[in-house]
């Protein structure tokens, strides 16, 4: 193993995210990992293999050659310094890793053992048989694999045994045998050709094929496995690539692999069943589970004998008759135990479905161990209005906490659930309401399960998982009266559909701000897939709706919103020519090559007031020339004659340029280029003026004119907000 790298991580060190140990075994932060649990990842890279070669005749290990020690080391260092925490952050390091070292593997076997000399015709050709059949071909897997088989006289080599040895291959006898890093799923692509090759020795009677087979690198697949190794051109001076491998590695991947697939839905039929199912189970007979539940807790941890806490738990079921109690069956503790569990697990369904249905969440911005949904996380701001605000973590933009309205349902539903909580902690909950009591590290889906003496110490995490009959399965298939397979992502998508349908497409900006997506174009994938547009054709024949009218009416509120954007683009336009050929403005280049153009033009000119005719002939010849500016979806960005761009928040190191395509509210706010015009101020006051004079008319102490009220208060704060920017943006121009 080459020692040298620890005296290059001394003279370059590593972030708080990783550090390599004097074993050679790094250790990746887990930031979703709760502060009683492991707070690094260890993995062994010592276990990582360079294959015999034209050049080397034998294998070798990853570790001992520094070159590629070191590229590995910083390009996840740079990953982790320029990525916040996340509760995904630690996994996506780990496939980053295992791909950048599958990468150099394919780097050794073609003899470039110096990462500065790859060209860009080797990353293209890498791409494209990454595409045709991933690593499998990209690695010669095949051909080492026979070669492997014509040396081996070794019945018990670690490759033909394994604990699961009917269905899988031991992935660490499969490494060794061929000095190769695939893995898992990768490896049991070779499971039939094995264990034929044992058969045919005599080493073994037969086996069962699996179907496993070799395929090419699906679209975000490909995407993730390219942007992993793009984090090589990032490494320090001397290990890093020459060049970025693939500066448009989306495009790429989506031009050579088809088009991507959209996930499974729920039709809305099930859907209804499902949560109908659920919320009966939560309002009508929750209580007496968790009255069972807290019993139960109290009952099994006595010293008193079995036969007495069996009587007892029989007589208190046969009082509460609870949900989905089988009749005359809990004959002994097991059972009953059994029961007892299972009550648990569907409480937590049950809950799970409401709150995701009811609020587009995914599954583990409710449930994950340490960001999920958390004891007395929510604010009650109007229990009689019914107005509460829950606490949401958003695990994909913005890696933090949001605070969304939620209804009675998902209100009543987190309650339940923290009930169960403080039942499981033995305190008293039926006094319990929404959010009284708070402690951020007891999150709601940690449930600590049964045994014949009373609740375990140690805590299980639930997951929504229907493949897991004793998980999920079960709960579905009681509620349908079918085996269904589901994923939480349906009820996201559900959540969609059902929004459309009821507010149409004006309120895609709405949509799109309860789903946390960073723009409006991932959202219309959401409610514009194929599956969604048959859905619409079957409700369509249910309520005598005409899906043609439908369709152009779609067509023609799409061309209205063009139409509006383009006029809404026009008056800027129409704004910014005014300020530079009237009196208001008078500097800059643009401003001078727009009064060259206005001289060229006319014969004679008037800068003070410049007559509607003329300001929209100049107009027209600089939306001709290509001057005219795009709308954008933030203040107006005055970056773009900016000569030291890294003060803009759009600037991005790697290629040194403004990337005003990423604008959004969240990003260009604070940015000291974004500016808000004094018309757009002057609208704001008009608006104003005009909501104070509807007020008026309302009646005193009525929901619609407290939410007036409140919506004048914060329009006044954002003029403020807005004035105070101007005024300081005057001052230091």
């Amino acid at each position: 193993m080459n020692e040298k790298i620890f005296d290059i991580i001394a003279a370059n060190p590593l972030s708080n995210d990783i550090f390599l140990d004097p074993d050679f075994v790094l250790h990746i932060r887990e930031h979703d990992a709760r502060d009683d649990e492991r707070s690094y990842k260890p993995i062994d890279l010592k276990r990582y293999w360079l294959p015999a070669s034209l050049v080397y005749s034998t294998h070798s290990k990853l570790v001992d050659n520094i070159n590629y020690l070191a590229a590995l080391l910083y390009a996840l260092d740079y990953f982790a310094v320029t990525n916040r925490p996340s509760n995904s952050k630690c996994n996506r390091m780990c496939f980053m890793l295992t791909t950048i070292v599958k990468f150099m593997e394919y780097c050794w076997l073609n003899n470039y053992h110096d990462l500065k000399l790859l060209s860009q015709s080797f990353f293209v050709r890498l791409a494209k048989r990454l595409a045709l059949n991933g690593w499998h071909e990209a690695l010669d897997i095949d051909l080492r694999l026979t070669d492997f088989f014509c040396t081996t006289d070794e019945p018990d080599h670690l490759l033909f045994i394994s604990t699961n040895a009917n269905t899988s291959l031991s992935t660490s006898g499969f490494q060794l045998a061929l000095a190769t890093n695939i893995s898992g799923r990768e490896v049991n692509v070779y499971f039939n050709r094995v264990r034929q090759y044992q058969v045919m020795q005599g080493w073994r009677r037969d086996f069962r094929n699996n179907d496993a087979t070799a395929e090419g690198m699906k679209y975000s697949l490909l995407r993730q496995t390219l942007e992993s190794i793009n984090l090589l051109y990032h490494a320090i001076d001397f290990f890093r690539t020459n060049l970025l491998p693939y500066e448009n590695y989306v495009r790429l991947a989506k031009l050579l692999t088809d088009k991507p697939g959209t996930t499974e839905d729920i039709n809305s039929y099930d859907a209804g069943i499902l949560l109908e199912y659920s919320l009966d189970l939560q309002q009508n007979h929750s209580e007496k589970l968790l009255r069972l539940i807290s019993f139960a807790a109290r009952e099994l941890q006595k010293n008193s004998n079995t036969a007495s806490k069996l009587s007892r738990m029989q007589r208190i079921v046969r009082r509460l008759q609870p949900f989905s109690a089988p009749k005359d069956q809990l004959a002994n503790l097991r059972e009953i135990i059994i029961f007892l569990n299972t009550s648990m697990r569907n409480i937590a369904n049950a809950c799970f479905i409401i709150i995701a249905i009811f609020n587009a969440r995914r599954k583990k911005e409710i449930t994950h161990k340490k960001y999920g949904i958390s004891m007395g996380s929510g604010i009650l701001l109007d229990n009689k209005a019914g107005i509460y605000l829950q606490n949401f973590y958003i695990e994909k933009t913005i890696k933090g906490y949001v605070q969304f309205y939620i209804g009675a349902a998902t209100k009543n539903a987190i309650t339940t659930l923290e009930r169960l909580q403080l039942v499981l902690f033995q305190l008293p909950f039926k006094k319990h309401k929404y959010s009284d009591f708070k402690d951020r590290d007891v999150t709601l889906f940690r449930l600590r399960y049964f045994s014949i003496s009373g609740l375990l110490d140690t805590v299980s995490q639930f997951d929504f998982e229907t493949s897991d009959p004793a998980m999920s399965g079960d709960f579905v298939l009681a509620a349908i009266q079918k085996p269904l397979r589901l994923t939480p992502h349906m009820f996201r998508r559900l959540y969609c559909k059902i929004f459309i349908n009821r507010f149409e497409y004006f309120m895609l900006p709405t949509l799109s701000y309860q789903l946390q997506h960073e723009d409006i174009s991932t959202t219309q994938i959401y409610i514009s897939n194929p599956q969604s547009q048959v859905e619409s054709a079957e409700l369509s024949k249910l309520y005598d709706w005409n899906t043609k009218s439908q369709s152009e009416a779609l067509i023609i509120h799409n061309d209205e919103i063009m139409m509006n954007m383009a006029e809404a683009n026009r008056e800027k336009f129409s704004e910014i020519v005014y300020r530079c050929i009237s009196k208001q403005n008078s500097s800059g280049g643009y401003t001078k090559l727009i009064r060259a153009i206005y001289r060229k033009m006319f014969p004679s000119i008037e800068y003070s007031a410049p007559n509607e005719e003329k300001l929209k002939a100049i107009i027209d010849r600089l939306k001709h020339r290509g001057h005219s500016p795009q709308a954008f979806k933030h203040a107006q960005c005055l970056a773009g004659s900016n000569h030291v761009k890294s003060k803009s928040k759009c600037w991005q190191k790697s290629d040194n340029k403004l990337h005003k395509e990423n604008a959004s509210p969240k990003l260009c706010r604070g940015c000291i280029f974004s500016w808000t015009s004094e018309e757009h101020v002057k609208n704001l006051e008009t608006e104003l003026i005009r909501m104070i004079d509807e007020i008026s008319d309302q009646t005193d102490f009525t929901i619609a004119r407290k939410n007036q009220e409140y919506e004048i208060e914060l329009l006044i704060e954002t003029i403020e907000y807005h004035k105070q920017y101007l005024v300081n943006h005057y001052e230091n121009s």
